[in-house]
């Protein structure tokens, strides 16, 4: 299988994994424990900050 066909970017592949297993824990350090429904939104946020930063589809961000 080739995420890039099933899933065509990372943030299609964290959608995914949220929606099929968001009450499952995605993160856990110590006594943090992130769910990949809560990972997802996480992302999301993320993602959304960058684009107001004035980031654009296809600038690498590290």
């Amino acid at each position: 299988m080739r995420g890039d066909r099933e899933w065509g970017s990372i943030p299609g592949l964290v959608r995914s994994a949220a929606e099929r297993y968001a009450d499952a824990e995605a993160v856990v350090d110590g006594r943090t424990r992130i769910s990949y429904a809560e990972l997802g939104a996480r992302v999301e946020r993320a993602a959304a900050a960058c684009l107001a930063a004035g980031v654009e589809v296809g600038d690498r961000v590290g």
